[in-house]
């Protein structure tokens, strides 16, 4: 999948229960996304595994036909912030729904957390120190 908008969200409550929920919304505020707009969209959920032991969500989208579309991830969040204020039972029953009907659904995918090693503190003083003099 070529890179497009991904939105993080993170959502409180019982971590067991927590993926349904974010499978649902996610895939019902791409889905809306993409009628919204009458583009075929493509999504993938994603729950990010952190080092500390938490986690948080994703939701990862494209376009197909183009790579660069701004407000496509305005709307992403704006959707996806509406579904993650909706009770958990209403957000099962309306996935339900999609699914009878032959909509899209994608399942929830958990990915570990990766360490960014160029943030460190001694890579981030090494790219910022000043150019050596050029020779003569």
């Amino acid at each position: 999948m070529t890179q497009g908008p991904d939105v993080a969200f993170r959502l409180e409550g019982d971590p067991l229960q927590l993926d349904p929920v974010a499978e649902a919304a996610g895939n019902l505020a791409a889905a809306t996304v993409a009628a919204e707009r009458n583009e075929p969209l493509e999504w993938r959920i994603f729950r990010v595994d952190q080092l500390d032991g938490g986690s948080h969500y994703r939701l990862a989208v494209r376009h197909p036909a183009r790579w660069l579309d701004r407000g496509l991830e305005r709307q992403l969040r704006q959707e996806l912030a509406r579904r993650c204020a909706e009770p958990p039972d209403r957000l099962r029953d309306e996935l339900d729904t999609v699914r009878r009907g032959g909509g899209r659904v994608v399942s929830l995918r958990g990915i570990p957390e990766t360490v960014d090693y160029w943030a460190d503190s001694l890579w981030v003083g090494i790219g910022t120190m000043p150019p050596a003099d050029p020779p003569p």
